[in-house]
């Protein structure tokens, strides 16, 4: 068995900075695909094996081979299945979606916090009633509970 130590780093090379997910989103000229499809679930496979799936009617992808052959058999006429718009990277992320959609409520609910408070009006926390579970009208009832009765014999027992 031989070792190949030519590709090993000493750990003594400077390490090169990380990019921040904003620059390497800004500097990523990478497009997806969208394709839609009349049906909620499909299952293609293409000439080279691949499988293409469709969830929720959609199929992403940036692939070029992928790209290449759903043009094909949308051109041949393959019902159901229509090519959409080029997403970058952030809009083909439906998580990312959801992410920004969150963001924005937040910083909507902090603005109108924000605008509230320098009016001077309080914030509404909402109100509770708080009822006392012993008063000292019901404690001849505090033996029968402790002794294990449930509130319909206590109750009875008057």
């Amino acid at each position: 068995m031989t070792l190949n130590l030519g590709n090993l780093k000493t750990g003594l090379e400077t390490p090169e900075p990380a990019a921040s997910k904003e620059t390497a989103a800004a500097a990523d000229p990478v497009k997806y695909q969208h394709y839609k499809s009349s049906r909620a679930s499909v299952r293609l496979i293409s000439t080279a094996g691949r499988r293409i799936t469709f969830i929720n009617h959609q199929f992403v992808t940036c692939e070029q081979e992928l790209i290449d052959y759903l043009d094909d058999e949308i051109a041949k006429g393959v019902p159901g299945i229509t090519r959409g718009e080029l997403l970058t990277r952030e809009e083909a992320d439906p998580m990312s979606a959801i992410k920004r959609k969150h963001f924005e409520e937040f910083k909507a609910m902090q603005e109108a916090e924000r605008i509230a408070a320098a009016k001077g009006e309080e914030k509404d926390m909402g109100t509770t009633v708080s009822k006392p579970e012993v008063s000292p009208a019901s404690t001849r009832k505090l033996g029968g509970n402790a002794a294990g009765s449930t509130s319909a014999d206590a109750a009875g027992s008057n």
